[in-house]
């Protein structure tokens, strides 16, 4: 059977445009793949894109710049703190003060009750005995106030406060006096009294003389 030519140059030439549009296509293909591998090799290239990443260094990460210390404030509890125990202070100062003045006024007036409930009932020292009951201060300063029932001066000057701590403290001061009965007794020195809170109260715990300035009887 004879083909027909027409027909058969029809087919070749459909063949021929298939193959040439398979090219095309393949041509494009090849060509985007490209533009995509290039894209982002100049995206890193960039001045731009170099300087917002930071510098890379082998084993570390960029550190973030240290603390800045802080002031330090006191707190209001601290400053609390520190106002109670200023306060105690200078209510413990106005107690003992309070009793020196007792202490003082009640000799003058030759008080014994009231001069020795001032003293605790066990002693640690009174003048030179050690371990003294309040009975046994009672003795002494009833004896002294009736031996010299006249008491002309009886001062307390220089008071200084040694020390401090909670319940307990030491106080020192001057005392100068003139009295007399049927002999006049009279001098200047320098007591120390060590008080101690019992009960709420401060008493006297121990009283000795720590230097004699100067004493005449006659």
């Amino acid at each position: 059977m004879r083909q027909n030519p027409r027909n058969t140059s029809r087919k070749l030439f459909a063949s021929l445009a298939v193959l040439a549009i398979v090219f095309v296509i393949a041509a494009i293909a090849q060509f985007t793949g490209a533009l995509r591998k290039a894209q982002p090799a100049s995206a890193a290239s960039s001045p731009q894109s170099t300087a917002t990443q930071p510098r890379a260094v082998f084993g570390e990460l960029p550190q973030a710049p240290p603390p800045q210390p802080q002031p330090v404030e006191k707190t209001e509890a601290g400053e609390e703190t520190a106002r109670s125990r200023s306060e105690a202070t200078i209510t413990a100062r106005g107690e003992i003060d309070s009793l020196l003045d007792r202490w003082r006024n009640t000799f003058l007036r030759g008080d014994v009750n009231g001069q020795t409930i001032l003293y605790a009932p066990k002693m640690e020292l009174f003048y030179r005995r050690n371990s003294v009951s309040r009975e046994t201060v009672r003795r002494e300063k009833s004896r002294m106030m009736e031996l010299y029932p006249k008491v002309h001066r009886y001062d307390i000057s220089d008071v200084k406060v040694e020390s401090h701590r909670g319940d307990e403290a030491v106080v020192s001061f001057r005392k100068d006096w003139d009295m007399n009965g049927d002999r006049r007794f009279s001098g200047a020195e320098r007591q120390r009294l060590k008080l101690k809170r019992i009960n709420g109260d401060w008493k006297i715990i121990r009283e000795e003389e720590l230097k004699i300035y100067w004493v005449r009887r006659s």
